[in-house]
């Protein structure tokens, strides 16, 4: 049976196995990575879904899909990578919340978010990146990630605050992403997807 964790970012409520070490240990609402989109969604929602989700990828072997969260959730909406046959088994989810004119909040929850998984995961190494996005060509828009390397994924807690310029274009706000990835959605994004 599967080790349980939640990630609740507005709360900071974790139930975090002690020193686990494998990426589908970690669940985002309930929803792990290895695990059927379709044990989520309906075929019909995920391919209304796909209808409305905007991919850039070359390689048609892996699919992005976001759905708003429903419910009590602490997220505003997820986001998921999945294998595009009948399995539809994920390689990569996150979650996302809205952190709207609080960057400096969304720092600090992503700050406590990476030390207490820190304290209960086996990670094999941290690296912190900040950089401006590229979707804005004016610089003004800023991503900080953490990132943690477990034995077959990533962590990545990750803030990004728009622009005053891009906000008004499109409709991005600041938000903190939770984001679990495998080692097998790593490497696609690398090798095969572009």
């Amino acid at each position: 049976m599967k080790k349980f964790l939640t990630i609740i970012i507005l709360n900071l409520c974790f139930i975090i196995p002690s020193q686990a070490d494998d990426i589908s240990d970690l669940q985002i609402d309930g929803m792990s990575i290895g695990n059927s989109l379709l044990d989520y969604f309906s075929e019909e929602e995920i391919k209304f879904q796909l209808s409305r989700t905007v991919g850039k990828y070359k390689s048609k072997k892996i699919k992005r899909v976001y759905f708003n969260a429903k419910g009590d959730s602490k997220y505003s909406q997820y986001n998921f990578h999945f294998i595009t046959d009948s399995s539809y088994r994920i390689v990569n989810v996150s979650g996302v919340m809205i952190y709207e004119n609080k960057i400096d909040e969304c720092y600090k929850k992503q700050k406590k978010i990476i030390n207490d998984i820190e304290k209960n995961f086996k990670t094999t190494s941290k690296e912190t990146n900040e950089f401006k996005h590229r979707s804005d060509k004016s610089g003004k828009s800023k991503v900080n990630q953490i990132n943690l390397k477990l034995k077959n994924g990533r962590i990545r807690a990750e803030c990004r605050s728009w622009s005053k310029k891009i906000k008004k274009e499109k409709p991005w706000r600041d938000t903190l992403s939770i984001v679990l990835d495998s080692n097998e959605y790593l490497y696609w994004l690398q090798k095969e997807a572009y």
